[in-house]
């Protein structure tokens, strides 16, 4: 049997430490020292040299003012240097054993493990449920210092230098891009997914293991503040901490493909027709000048209209701070709708007057040929 595992394994090094506790306890209440004292001034009983345990149960408190050793492999005179309780042999565990028996009472068992004890097992050390059968704190040998720092604040540092202390709630250091990894497993029926959360001199990023580790998200080293901030609304701002719109750009905004905008009949209402004359008049009346903005770092200069005068000209959007161009590109095709009729009307007026002026060419072509003749 392995004895990792074993039951009977934590139940004798227990029995072991009651049969070295109580003969200590024992010995000291047969034999007493001569008069030395310890450092308080209370009397140290010693057992004597030949003394042999008799009676392996001890039935009330006991007190041991030296080290002790537990473990088959203890010499008779061992070194114990600063340790105050050693335990030597090839298999070590601390073994807890809960008797609670009312269902009111915690009653699960727990182990301290010193390594595995199966042949090619690994070096660690280990916090076992018992009860359950599983190791919940696994800490393997060879592990670097600082591996684990809980400092006095509450702080955990994973992989600091030595002589560092954690700065914040979890404060991780590695010496080539710390890393943590978001590991989905198909134990619980869903499809495998890995993701990383990673961060070095280049960029902190966020990695699609799974699919071709592509970095899908990056973030530049000096990237300036605010250069993505989303407002508890919901709006998002890409260089400003005050978003007004569902996405607002401080700056230009460059798109390398497609700029749609939902206009489906089937999600619209109240619908109107407008004469585009009346457009075409309310836009020749409408203030146009160049001008630039006063935020962000465009500098170029820029014309067309206010959106306060533009909103008062056509009632069109919900603010007059703002103009949607969706709203401007209607207003352009409006126009272009009126223009196009005026022209069909000239058109229409040219071709009367040249099929007049040609009737006049006939006739007065005819009158002077008749002229002639005569």
């Amino acid at each position: 049997m392995n004895k990792l595992y074993s039951s009977s394994r934590p139940l004798r090094s227990a029995v072991a430490i009651t049969f070295l506790l109580s003969g200590l306890v024992s010995a000291s209440a047969l034999a007493q020292s001569d008069g030395e004292t310890d450092q308080d001034g209370s009397s140290v009983t010693e057992a004597p040299s030949d003394y042999t345990i008799q009676d392996p149960i001890a039935t009330f408190n006991p007190t041991i003012r030296n080290s002790v050793c537990i473990g088959t492999d203890c010499a008779n005179s061992e070194s114990f240097g600063f340790d105050t309780i050693r335990l030597k042999e090839n298999n070590l565990q601390i073994f807890f054993d809960d008797t609670s028996n009312s269902g009111s009472f915690a009653a699960n068992d727990w182990a301290l493990i010193a390594n595995e004890s199966a042949n090619g097992g690994r070096n660690l050390f280990a916090i076992r449920d018992v009860t359950a059968a599983r190791n919940l704190l696994t800490v393997e040998a060879g592990a670097p210092d600082n591996a684990f720092l809980l400092n006095s604040s509450g702080n955990l540092g994973l992989g600091l230098p030595v002589g560092e202390t954690p700065v914040v709630e979890l404060h991780m250091a590695d010496g080539d891009t710390p890393t943590i990894r978001f590991e989905q497993t198909n134990q619980s029926g869903f499809t495998p997914q890995t993701f990383d959360i990673a961060a070095n001199e280049t960029n902190f990023f966020v990695r699609d293991v799974t699919n071709g580790s592509s970095l899908i998200f990056r973030i530049r080293p000096g990237a300036p503040a605010d250069s993505l901030f989303v407002q508890n609304d919901g709006n998002i701002g890409l260089g400003t901490s005050s978003p007004a719109a569902r996405l607002h750009v401080i700056g230009d905004a460059r798109i390398d493909g497609s700029v749609y905008q939902l206009s489906s009949r089937t999600v619209k209402t109240d619908f109107e027709t407008v004469e585009p004359q009346r457009i075409l008049d309310r836009l020749s009346g409408l203030d146009l000048g160049a001008w630039h903005y006063l935020e962000g770092n465009d500098e170029g200069r820029h014309f067309g209209p206010a959106a306060e005068d533009f909103h008062a000209a056509f009632g069109l959007g919900d603010s007059d701070q703002r103009i949607s161009l969706s709203d401007m590109a209607g207003i352009a095709l409006g126009a272009a709708q009126a223009l196009k009729q005026e022209l069909d009307e000239r058109d229409r007026e040219i071709e009367s007057l040249n099929a007049r002026l040609e009737r006049l060419e006939r006739a007065l072509l005819a009158g002077g040929v008749g002229q002639t003749e005569s």
